[in-house]
């Protein structure tokens, strides 16, 4: 759009607006070859909205003033499947293009099993073991931990003086692992986001319930929909959790609702029976529903992933000091906080670990902390 402007007088001034990036790289080649340390890598997979897959790839390094620096080099779209060889094509070729293929220090990635074939592709160009030069990204690290707590599986595999008790059979772990709070909860919200009659009651609930309300401000209020959890996003399960207990009343209402509607959708004029061909739905199913106790555990399980939200949110950051919005001159994202964050996590699971005889199904919670 910049360019359409009728100001702009002729092909040169789109010549020289094109030919800026150019000369801004050989700005940072040269910045890049100043630097007195190693040049460290972090790169990772997006797509967008109209199906473009990018890879986006940036480097960390110290500048010739021995502050600690930061820059995108790329965003090179990966079009071709996403093997670890391709995506470490796209990788070497930005890594060349910078002229820092000789300066490589580590790299920072996620637990995606296509970056382990990727680093040993990097490594065996550049002349190192691409394994040992790979750091785990603290997000990722802190998400697996989360993910043990809630659906861990080898409970067997910890003694008695792990979790104080007596180790709680496979079996018993596995049913509550497919049939526990968390997971009923996912078949909850998903049932409901597959179905825009479960959207469109939920949200009536909460409309009729608002609009009865007494103070103006609640009567402002919108209605809420459920998120749902998925297998990328950092803590999604704790998400899904808290916005549940926050509408825990409709979600129970909805249960009850739908069952009504489905019951006398399914009545018998003659007899004023069920028709015994008629399925119940899903969510309707007595194995399916949260009970007070399943409530009690998400509750349980809310307060606890939030101390790995807030960890998570500290660790996130570029480490620079600036002004911030409290008014303190501070950083966020540096290096050291790694190790207090995992250290001040570990402190809060011991603290839950000795708290769990007051939770719903102690023995199951012990376990999940101990996997975490």
């Amino acid at each position: 759009m910049e360019m359409l402007k009728p100001t702009w007088n002729g092909m040169e001034w789109i010549w020289i607006h094109i030919m800026d990036p150019y000369r801004h790289r050989h700005t940072v080649i040269d910045v890049l070859r100043q630097s007195p340390g190693l040049i460290h890598i972090s790169f990772d997979g997006w797509t967008s909205g109209n199906r473009h897959t990018l890879y986006g790839i940036a480097c960390f390094f110290r500048d010739e003033h021995n502050k600690p620096r930061k820059i995108v080099l790329g965003v090179p779209e990966v079009s071709v499947r996403h093997s670890g060889s391709n995506i470490a094509a796209q990788v070497l070729d930005i890594l060349t293009a910078y002229q820092i293929t000789e300066k490589i220090g580590y790299f920072t990635l996620d637990n995606a099993e296509n970056n382990d074939t990727a680093m040993g592709a990097i490594g065996r160009e550049l002349g190192f073991t691409g394994a040992s030069r790979r750091g785990r990204c603290f997000g990722h690290t802190v998400n697996l931990s989360a993910k043990a707590l809630l659906f861990g599986k080898n409970a067997s595999a910890f003694e008695e003086q792990l979790s104080g008790a007596s180790v709680l059979p496979e079996a018993d772990w596995e049913s509550w692992r497919s049939k526990g709070p968390v997971r009923k909860l996912h078949n909850l919200v998903y049932d409901i986001f597959r179905s825009n009659r479960l959207m469109y009651l939920l949200r009536d609930l909460q409309q009729d319930a608002i609009s009865k309300a007494s103070s103006l401000r609640e009567r402002s209020r919108k209605p809420l929909t459920v998120v749902r959890d998925n297998n990328t996003r950092w803590l999604s399960q704790l998400y899904m959790i808290r916005r549940a207990l926050k509408i825990r009343p409709y979600l129970i209402l909805l249960v009850v609702k739908y069952k009504q509607e489905w019951e006398d959708e399914n009545r018998l004029k003659r007899t004023g029976q069920v028709r015994k061909s008629a399925k119940l739905p899903h969510i309707c199913k007595e194995e399916n529903k949260l009970t007070d106790s399943d409530w009690e555990a998400l509750q349980c399980l809310e307060e606890i992933l939030t101390h790995y939200e807030n960890i998570v949110r500290t660790l996130e950051g570029d480490g620079q000091v600036r002004k911030r919005r409290r008014g303190f001159l501070g950083s966020y994202g540096n290096i050291w906080d790694v190790i207090l964050g995992f250290k001040e996590l570990l402190s809060k699971l011991e603290q839950y670990k000795l708290l769990t005889a007051g939770f719903p199904d102690a023995k199951k919670f012990r376990i999940g902390i101990n996997l975490a």
